[in-house]
């Protein structure tokens, strides 16, 4: 389901987020253990980006699919994760193709859920709400009885 697909996605990229508090490279290349960690979290990184990649190509298949609610969730997620790009690439100076896709691919995906969901706007009715409101609105020449006779006085004085 779209939803489970959705909570998968925002798991892995809280996963990155994690992973972007590591301390900067200066820190790591004095201290051996930190050295050693630093790896590790890049194994994890790569292992997470051939994950988000798989949900990622999922989502590309199914955003016309998407409700609206699912698609705001998909969208904060990606900018979450396109706020990890700048310190991820500080932290691994990889090149692999994985990681240029990754982020290839988010860009995509991105204006690809804008476009279906200015589609998905475009098919409503010409008139919106806010454009009927005129004919359900009270008018002064409108004939209302209260109990009261302050209304009727107060209206005699405009």
């Amino acid at each position: 389901m779209n939803h489970d697909l959705i909570r998968d996605f925002e798991s892995l990229v809280s996963l990155i987020e994690e992973i972007c508090k590591a301390p900067d490279n200066l820190l790591v290349e004095r201290d051996r253990l930190l050295h050693v960690i630093t790896d590790m979290l890049m194994n994890d990184y790569l292992s997470t980006v051939n994950e988000i990649l798989l949900r990622l190509s999922e989502f590309k298949e199914r955003v016309s699919l998407l409700s609206f609610n699912d698609s705001v969730e998909l969208v904060s997620s990606l900018d979450r994760l396109l706020s990890c790009k700048e310190k991820l690439s500080q932290l691994f100076s990889i090149r692999k193709t994985s990681v240029e896709t990754l982020w290839e691919l988010i860009e995509e995906l991105n204006n690809k859920i804008g476009m279906v969901n200015l589609q998905k706007l475009g098919k409503r009715p010409s008139g919106s709400e806010s454009a009927r409101f005129d004919d359900r609105a009270v008018r002064t020449s409108d004939s209302m009885k209260f109990s009261s006779g302050r209304l009727n006085l107060n209206w005699s004085n405009v």
